[in-house]
């Protein structure tokens, strides 16, 4: 019988087979549906559009797609971001530590707002896959008067 030793990972990988019972290892849990807020900026030279979604991971992230990025989404995760989205309201204030992503979002029946500041130099130390062009959902100030929807999560 060869014996061969096992790293903490591969004992981890191992326990967790010999525990999941005829050889399975149960995958994780999907993230829970959530709803998602797009926002377009009306009478747009560049027609921006904004979202707030969770990504495939479960981490909520701002997309962003224009002229200037040829239809294409640029996305910027915010780990840890709590945003309150409701049937007709939406909000969120988030701040990195290192100050490179800030996003105030308000959508509302009596208005929307979105201002976004992003600095991929502040923050590519810190998350080395950032999208380079997260520069371009800078806001420059807050933008107002917003036309935003709010998707519903999708039922389980």
């Amino acid at each position: 019988m060869v014996m061969k030793q096992l790293g903490p990972a591969g004992f981890a990988a191992a326990l967790a087979v010999a525990l999941a019972g005829a050889g399975e290892v149960a995958a994780p849990a999907p993230a829970p549906p959530a709803p998602a807020v797009v926002c377009a900026v009306p009478h747009d030279l560049h027609r921006r559009v904004f979202e707030l979604d969770r990504s495939a991971g479960g981490e909520w992230q701002l997309s962003m797609q224009s002229t200037a990025t040829q239809a294409r989404w640029v996305r910027l995760p915010l780990p840890d971001a709590t945003p309150a989205i409701g049937r007709d309201t939406a909000s969120l204030s988030y701040r990195s530590a290192y100050g490179g992503r800030t996003v105030r979002l308000n959508v509302g029946p009596a208005g929307s707002s979105l201002d976004v500041y992003a600095n991929y130099e502040l923050e590519v130390n810190v998350d080395p896959n950032l999208d380079p062009r997260i520069d371009l959902l800078n806001t420059n100030g807050p933008l107002t008067g917003l036309s935003c929807r709010i998707t519903p999560a999708p039922p389980r």
